[in-house]
């Protein structure tokens, strides 16, 4: 079993899925959408995580969620359980076609509003652009797998998800808490 909460300093992050799902989503229920934005969404739902989990085995993983619909910086949060911080490599989130522009164009979802909210001043997104900011928020179906790898495992094993997984992206690192600005 291996715990979503026990994150050690120095790991760094891996997501093996682009974010974008629920803007994408929102942006096709108001007829926005292309139909290749659309057709990758659901392709990325269809996808399951036991490929990139399959990809773990035999190294030094230290904590996994997969990203639902609390998105990243939920999920982010969880697993830091008030003990570590995280750094997010922004410009490294993989994302889907047109949800960033999406994003700029305020389609968006009452869920990530919510997981905004709720995150309220824990999380410092300010100085990122704001559909950055959205798609950190956005809800995810079916969203990708969150782990935490010891830094030189990290390169080794994101590559091989991305083999089955080609978005697979280090996505950021844990750092100690007294480090968080």
């Amino acid at each position: 079993v291996i715990r979503n909460d026990t994150l050690r300093t120095g790991d760094k992050l891996i997501l093996t899925k682009p974010l974008g799902v629920g803007i994408i989503m929102a942006a096709a229920r108001a007829d926005c959408a292309s139909d290749e934005a659309q057709a990758k969404a659901v392709a990325s739902m269809e996808r399951l995580n036991r490929y990139a989990a399959e990809k773990m085995a035999g190294h030094d993983i230290s904590a996994c969620t997969d990203i639902t619909g609390f998105g990243l910086l939920a999920h982010l949060g969880e697993m830091a359980a008030g003990r570590v911080s995280i750094k997010v490599y922004a410009d490294a989130l993989p994302t889907l076609p047109e949800a960033v522009e999406h994003g700029d164009g305020c389609l968006l979802t009452a869920a990530g509003q919510r997981n905004r909210n709720h995150l309220g001043g824990r999380v410092n997104v300010d100085a990122l652009p704001f559909a950055t900011q959205e798609l950190l928020f956005d809800p995810q179906t079916s969203g990708g797998l969150l782990i935490a790898v010891a830094p030189g495992e990290a390169d080794a094993i994101c590559a091989a998800i991305q083999r089955d997984d080609p978005a697979a992206s280090i996505v950021g690192e844990v750092i100690p808490l007294a480090d968080c600005e």
